[in-house]
């Protein structure tokens, strides 16, 4: 396969690119192979008789912790956790077909681990819409810089910069300007790109998915180890961990729950990844439900009832008993048994965890904070009867509770535990019932899941 001229992108935004490359394990040989990659695919590579691939049906080596490879004239390019998927052989020829999962233009790192960053570059979808005010046009107060307009935030001895700022494309006789909206967060020192995920990609993400009532993806990632060293940079390109909504230029999102400029937005940024950190990783049970593209709505009753619980018992819990008296109690009870270990251990292993709220006033606590005014006599007592009955069911598969909903009953409800939910959670950031209210009102202007049509 002939070496061609470089079409690897010139940027970090992940968007489809194919570029010719030899490709092998380190200290390895390389072979000529072609390098693809496809947002909504991930990264794939078809090499051409390299002499490291396993012979078909031999019991070996089939996959590799790292590949590295070069392109002509281009950076190093290291392709992590890589998998054999089908090889064929002919004619003294043979053809690989290998899948990457993560793929990073500008090292030769053995491990993924290694990749170190002390500042970080990245965009998400819905951030721009964000930062801009979107349907509810409570915009943030961005001061004006040099080609946009910025917010600094600092947090945890990071600074942390948004940018909103216009960019032209085009031809001789056509210019096109969008509007764009980037991120990037500088550290004291380096940090994994692993931790990075943890402590501020995922918390990003998951509050663009949030506060915009959309799915929202990374377009774009990069980073510096040292960001006054140009060679230092690094692109990161994986599959898309959802397919998120059709983007066009005639419209913006119009289901806006947390404006950015609902508060001070440095301050609603804290608070958000100070919640986040406290949720720990029940935050997945939620946000990884919303940015789903396609869920049965069985899995994402049991996601949402696993967070309500989850995010009840992180925040709001309130125990029976003192722990002294539940030890003493529980010592009393456990005594007063026949002196047989099987006996003891059975009941021992209720006794302590017995002090602690049931799923039914976990979830009729935040029914309650979040009930409206306009809701019916006894919706809210529905409401956690339903959520009680439907999870027992669908976990326990005993006996069906005779408020227990299932098909397009369980689809309305799932929305309305969500409800519930957010409300809770917008509770949590603003302290402010006004807000909350407002907030709620314009998120759900078209979806309002107690209307009486619902």
């Amino acid at each position: 396969m002939a070496s061609t001229f470089p079409r690897l992108p010139g940027s970090a935004r992940r968007e489809a690119f194919d570029e010719d490359v030899r490709i092998g394990p380190p200290g390895a040989e390389p072979a000529p192979a072609r390098l693809s990659y496809r947002p909504d695919e991930g990264i794939q590579i078809m090499v051409i008789d390299a002499g490291w691939l396993p012979e078909i049906g031999e019991v070996g080596v089939s996959s590799w912790p790292v590949l590295h490879a070069d392109a002509f004239k281009g950076p190093k390019i290291a392709l992590f956790d890589c998998a054999v998927r089908g090889i064929q052989k002919t004619g003294g020829r043979s053809r690989a077909d290998i899948a990457a999962q993560t793929l990073v233009i500008g090292t030769e790192a053995e491990d993924f681990e290694d990749i170190e960053l002390r500042r970080l570059d990245l965009s998400l979808r819905g951030l721009r819409e964000w930062l801009t005010g979107s349907f509810s046009q409570i915009e943030p107060a961005l001061e004006d810089a040099p080609g946009g307009r910025i917010l600094v935030v600092e947090m945890n001895g990071a600074v942390m910069q948004l940018l909103v700022e216009s960019r032209q494309t085009g031809t001789r006789y056509r210019t096109v300007e969008e509007t764009h909206a980037s991120i990037n967060v500088t550290l004291p020192e380096p940090m994994p790109v692993s931790a990075w995920r943890d402590l501020w990609i995922g918390p990003l993400r998951d509050l663009m998915v949030f506060a915009n009532r959309e799915r929202s993806v990374l377009e774009s990632l990069s980073g510096h180890r040292d960001p006054a060293d140009a060679r230092s940079h690094v692109r990161i390109f994986e599959r898309r961990e959802t397919r998120p909504g059709p983007e066009t230029q005639r419209s913006f999102y119009q289901r806006d729950l947390l404006p950015a400029g609902v508060i001070d937005t440095s301050e609603l940024l804290r608070k958000w990844f100070d919640l986040h950190a406290r949720l720990g990783p029940a935050a997945g049970f939620l946000f990884g439900t919303l940015n789903s593209a396609a869920m049965a709505i069985e899995n994402e009753f049991l996601n949402l009832m696993a967070f309500a619980e989850a995010y009840h018992r992180i925040l709001h819990d309130e125990r029976p008993l003192s722990k002294s008296e539940h030890r003493r109690f529980r010592r009393a009870m456990i005594e007063a048994l026949p002196d047989d270990p099987s006996v003891r251990g059975l009941y021992e292993r209720d006794l302590r965890y017995s002090n602690r709220q049931s799923q039914r006033d976990r979830i009729a606590w935040l029914v309650a904070r979040a009930e409206e005014v306009s809701w019916p006599d006894g919706l809210a007592d529905e409401l956690t009867a339903t959520a009680c009955d439907t999870r027992n069911w669908l976990t326990h598969w005993s006996d069906r509770g005779k408020n227990v909903v299932e098909h397009r009953d369980l689809a309305l409800f799932n929305s309305r535990l969500l409800y519930v939910i957010e409300s809770n959670l917008l509770a949590d950031l603003l302290h402010e019932d006004e807000k909350v209210s407002s907030c709620l009102a314009h998120g759900y202007v078209w979806d309002y899941p107690f209307g009486s049509e619902s």
